[in-house]
């Protein structure tokens, strides 16, 4: 990027926000926000008060505002609904309202219904869950606002140094104990190596890139799919990881079948996402080096 760009980053103590701040503020004057884990430098910030993201934005005065905020835990935003909207919804109507300069919005592949797969930017949003139509609400709200904004949908997020909880971090833990991975083989996905992200906004900025882009991992893998990857590149049996369907895993919220993102766009602009097989290599690569 060129110049001294300020970044402000809404949410960079979570998972994504916390690899994007770290890569924008190693080239740029750069500040971020926390709701829940306060975390060095970074001040506290509740989306859902008006007031407060007015006030943070009219001290900071930020060129580019990145927006990592928001509930991601799919059951979570089944089962409280109300917390969902006032963060995901009425979070982005506070910020949207206070600022018209350079937005990045992170989306999600589950505002489709996962009927088609393989969508493509412009394809119809269509959420099938409660998480999926609070995201699909937040880009209605950005793409009817006065904003110069980016949205980036991602999806399967993994990797980065705060991966524990998620599947790929789970699913490696068991397979290093000797224990049955038992893995859905028909919700399909496109699992994005989380730290492609950074340099992929920052390309994306820096282009003066507009509206929509996929920022996805190639491939087309359910969780039993990267079950076995993962297992074959550890040198574990093969016969530790089940088939499951999703009538044998309960949920609350329904997932669609085949959330797929095409990713022309980003290629057509010079960017590339790593492949599981390439991101699995470094996982397993820093678990065993220990880095």
């Amino acid at each position: 990027m060129v110049g001294e760009i300020k970044t402000l980053v809404l949410g960079a103590s979570g998972y994504l926000g916390t690899v994007i701040y770290d890569h924008f503020k190693s080239r740029h004057p750069t500040y971020g926000t926390y709701m829940n884990s306060k975390s060095g430098t970074l001040v506290h910030l509740d989306v859902r008060d008006r007031n407060q993201v007015r006030g943070l934005l009219k001290d900071v005065k930020p060129d580019t505002l990145i927006v990592c905020t928001g509930i991601t835990d799919v059951e979570l935003c089944e089962e409280n609904r109300e917390l969902a909207f006032e963060t995901n919804v009425i979070g982005i109507e506070n910020i949207v309202s206070s600022y018209t300069g350079k937005l990045v919005y992170f989306s999600t592949d589950f505002v489709f219904d996962g009927e088609k797969g393989c969508y493509a930017e412009e394809d119809k949003m269509n959420p099938i869950n409660y998480y999926g139509k609070t995201k699909a609400e937040a880009e209605n709200i950005i793409t009817g606002s006065s904003a110069d904004y980016l949205i980036a949908r991602v999806a399967a997020l993994y990797g980065g140094a705060f991966e524990n909880g998620k599947f790929v971090s789970w699913c490696k833990s068991k397979l290093a104990g000797g224990e049955e991975v038992k893995a859905i083989t028909n919700y399909i996905r496109s699992p994005t190596y989380v730290l492609d992200i950074p340099p992929a906004i920052e390309k994306l900025v820096e282009s003066s890139a507009a509206g929509v882009y996929h920022v996805a991992g190639p491939d087309r893998l359910s969780s039993y799919d990267m079950a076995k990857v993962i297992a074959r590149k550890m040198g574990a049996s093969a016969g530790l990881v089940k088939p499951i369907s999703d009538v044998e895993y309960a949920t609350k919220a329904r997932r669609p079948r085949d959330a797929t993102l095409n990713t022309q766009k980003i290629k057509d602009i010079g960017v590339t996402m790593t492949s599981f097989e390439d991101g699995a290599d470094r996982l397993l690569s820093r678990q065993v080096n220990g880095l």
